[in-house]
Order: structure tokens, then sequence, then C-alpha cells
């Protein structure tokens, strides 16, 4: 039996590879300004006001962090996925440039 805090995910995209390549053909020309910031790609995918990233409003800040606009934590503030990261890496003494 696995532990209750162990999730198993399975996807149809055969390799890492091949889900870059689909999703740079996607998404890749929202980016080819070649943003230099977490703010810059957010704002970049979230250009087009059809795209699916603007189909929920807390996407941008799950990744760039600040105060939720809808759901159960509307109001509360998340560092965000970006800085989380960040500071992950930072704790084992990576630094990003």
């Amino acid at each position: 039996m696995e532990p209750r805090n162990t999730i198993t995910i399975y996807t149809a995209i055969p390799s890492t590879h091949t889900e870059v390549m689909l999703w740079e053909a996607n998404w890749g020309s929202y980016l080819a300004n070649k943003p230099t910031t977490i703010q810059g790609f957010v704002s970049d995918l979230t250009s087009d006001p059809t795209h699916m990233y603007n189909s929920f409003p807390n996407w941008p800040i799950s990744i760039e962090g600040g105060k939720w606009k809808t759901g159960p934590l509307k109001g509360q503030s998340t560092k965000g996925t970006y800085k989380s990261a960040l500071d992950a890496l930072k704790e084992c003494g990576i630094t990003l440039q």
C-alpha cells in the first residue's frame, strides 16, 4: 500500500522532450519577445484575453504571488510557485542567475 501523501501522475505524453515540444508549439509564440522576468513571462502568457491561462483569474497569482482573487482562499496571500521554487533551491545552496 502506498503512503497516503503519495500522488501518482499518469500522462498521455510519452516523454519530457515531447511535452516541451508540444508546449513550445502551443505557447512559444507568446514568448517571442523573450521575457527576462517571471512577471514578463506571466504577462506574455496572459496577453491574449481568450487564452486558456486567462480562464482562471488566480493563475498569474499562483505563479507570481499575491492575494487570491477568487475561491475559498480569496483575499489570502501566497508567495507563489516561482518564489517557492527559488526558496527551495536556495535551501539546497543553488541560486539562479
